[in-house]
């Protein structure tokens, strides 16, 4: 078992997932079932995953975790990219931010020993 409070990429996704939460309810209230729901459920699986991987007994299966993190970044992205289209929302901190940690990820993923 893997602490997972002490990794980066988890602590840097809890921030991202506060920012993000802010940031949704800037979207018109139509969107409490559609975009608005779908970034509570991305941006929060995101440590979710981490947290879950880390209690796994074997690299093979927290790589797997991990992954699923870094695909639920990448629907963060996606959203993101929906509400600066749709409502002319951004917001280029949580961007930056989000990149980061699929970059710590990914990172994470390459250094396991499988």
């Amino acid at each position: 078992m893997r602490n997972f409070r002490e990794l980066k990429v988890y602590q840097k996704s809890l921030d991202l997932a506060e920012d993000v939460y802010r940031f949704k309810d800037q979207l018109p209230k139509t969107e409490e079932f559609g975009l608005k729901d779908q970034f509570r459920r991305s941006v929060t699986s995101i440590p979710i995953n981490i947290s879950e991987g880390a209690a796994k007994a074997t690299n093979k299966h927290f790589k797997t975790y991990l992954e699923h993190s870094l695909g639920s970044s990448y629907e963060v992205e996606t959203l993101m990219n929906l509400s600066k289209r749709l409502y002319q929302l951004e917001n280029k901190e949580i961007v930056l931010a989000n990149i980061e940690i699929q970059k710590m990820l990914v990172a994470l993923i390459k250094s396991l020993k499988l």
